[in-house]
């Protein structure tokens, strides 16, 4: 997806910073700002609300 121009986030959930999981999600994500590990709800709440910000101007084509 990313080679293809695809903007891809990723989220984590409670992962240890470093842990293979960690690495992964960090790697998939399109830039390193689209990658986020929430470490609580509360966190997890302000990461998808940013994706959400981030991609308000998009819009869907075919």
């Amino acid at each position: 997806m990313k080679a293809r121009g695809i903007v891809v986030y990723t989220v984590g959930f409670q992962i240890a910073v470093g842990a293979a999981s960690d690495t992964l999600l960090r790697d998939c994500a399109s830039t390193s700002s689209g990658y986020y590990n929430a470490a609580s709800g509360t966190a997890l709440s302000e990461a998808l609300a940013a994706i959400g910000r981030d991609i308000t101007p998009l819009r869907i084509s075919r």
